[in-house]
């Protein structure tokens, strides 16, 4: 069984072989950054721009804008947003640990998945915000001004950051 090629999510276990002193090793191939400023510079902008906008996403979530309590077309895109955010971070998390050097399913996993992420994060942010603003249309501001301008404010925000992040994503040179 040990010999036996694995398909389907887990094939990239197959470029792991077994060292003689124990482990294993990678053989597979592998990703190297290759651009013009250091990677941990790049890492720090990456962290800045999608940190940034879970942040946005979490202060968001801590206002109760007017429809916040109990309109499902206002939580529930809010919420699939922020899952949307918290794998943004997740792979962020992934790159930092792995350095400038990643392995194929990594590669794929963080680079790659990345822009991805943050349009699912974009659209569901959108989403909420469109649902706020049905609520508001019919139900007024129940004395919650602020707070839904505030929401707004940082929901947009995430949104801007998630642009630039998709845009650094581009200019990224991984070989």
């Amino acid at each position: 069984m040990s010999n036996s090629q694995k398909k389907g999510r887990k094939a990239y276990l197959n470029n792991y072989k077994p060292k003689k002193g124990g482990g294993y090793e990678y053989t597979g191939k592998k990703y190297e950054y290759q651009g013009s400023e250091g990677f941990k510079k790049m890492l720090k902008k990456l962290w800045l721009l999608g940190g940034g906008a879970f942040v946005c996403m979490i202060a968001a979530g801590c206002l109760t804008p007017p429809g916040a309590s109990g309109s499902p077309y206002v939580v529930l895109p809010y919420a699939a947003g922020l899952v949307a955010g918290v794998s943004i971070v997740w792979a962020l998390c992934r790159l930092s640990a792995r350095g400038p050097s990643l392995e194929t399913h990594v590669y794929e996993a963080t680079i790659k998945a990345l822009p991805r992420r943050g349009i699912a994060a974009m659209f569901f942010t959108a989403a909420s915000l469109a649902g706020l603003a049905i609520y508001v249309f019919f139900n007024g501001f129940e004395q919650k001004l602020i707070h839904f301008l505030l929401f707004i404010l940082f929901q947009i925000l995430g949104m801007v950051l998630i642009l630039f992040l998709y845009r650094y994503l581009k200019t990224a040179e991984w070989k």
